[in-house]
């Protein structure tokens, strides 16, 4: 059940294995058939952060960023204290980034925070520029989504196996957030404005005295609704938001926040993702 309300990953240059020298034949026949299908995901951006209970929850960072390095990512030293100017007291601790291709790792020891981030725009991954000899790392058709869901699992099997850390026991939640621009067949306020509508829209037209029209869908878990806490903190949640994209108002932007302490739970609901944001659009269009 899904309660109404008014319903991060750094980019990266595509160069990292390769450089830009034009799009193959079969990647532009694909672009092709693809832009007959709707709804489109032109760019998707993802975070996946696993949220411990405690400050430091790595005893030895260097191990751990020794793991990530032998699975192929490169990692960059840029240890970092950030101090609030008024109280003193620290804001941020960085120790370092890895990086591959267009996703990254972090370890915040202070937050006791590890976030896996990706980022695409379709047809711009790595794997689908067309390099002299070299072949393709990933499917031409992979995007952030599932690069994030592997690299998602890739850092779990580093924690459970090579820091023999018991996640049910040490995570507070592990947390998703995603934007993503979409298109699909109708422009967003036609569609919100076709399928949307309730007394209260009447009710806030003689109030305002103009015709008004709905500009977002935003959903919720409807359990929560008698709740009091700051939303925040409620550790199984998720809140999907659908509006026009404010410089493109033919586009969807879709930003979505889910956590659950279950992070087997969690891994279920991301590796679904792909058909939730479809269905969520299709139903917006659907007559």
């Amino acid at each position: 059940m899904v309660g109404v309300c008014s319903v991060m990953g750094n980019a990266r240059t595509i160069t990292d294995r390769r450089d830009i020298r034009g799009r193959s034949n079969l990647d532009q026949r694909m672009d092709d058939q693809h832009m007959d299908e709707f709804p489109k995901v032109l760019m998707v951006k993802i975070r996946h952060t696993f949220v411990f209970q405690k400050q430091f929850p790595l005893l030895d960072p260097a191990k751990f960023f020794a793991s990530v390095r032998a699975k192929g990512f490169a990692y960059q030293l840029q240890p970092g204290m950030e101090f609030d100017q008024a109280t003193g007291s620290m804001r941020r601790m960085t120790v370092g980034i890895a990086t591959r291709d267009t996703g990254t790792v972090q370890y915040e020891p202070d937050k006791g925070w590890i976030t896996v981030s990706n980022e695409a725009t379709f047809g711009l991954l790595p794997s689908q520029v067309e390099g002299e000899g070299e072949p393709a790392i990933r499917p031409p058709d992979t995007h952030a989504i599932s690069y994030s869901l592997e690299d998602l699992d890739l850092v779990r099997d580093i924690l459970t196996k090579d820091m023999e850390i018991i996640l049910s026991k040490s995570l507070l939640y592990t947390e998703c957030i995603l934007e993503a621009f979409i298109v699909g067949r109708k422009a967003p306020l036609v569609a919100f404005s076709q399928k949307l509508s309730s007394p209260l829209l009447n009710e806030l037209s003689a109030v305002i005295g103009d015709d008004v029209a709905p500009f977002d869908v935003r959903v919720y878990p409807k359990a929560h609704t008698y709740t009091d806490m700051n939303l925040r903190k409620v550790n199984n949640w998720y809140e999907i938001r659908v509006e026009p994209l404010i410089a493109n108002p033919r586009q969807y932007y879709v930003n979505l926040v889910y956590r659950n302490e279950n992070h087997e739970v969690y891994v279920k609901f991301v590796r679904d993702l792909e058909r939730i944001l479809s269905g969520i659009i299709k139903s917006i269009e659907k007559e």
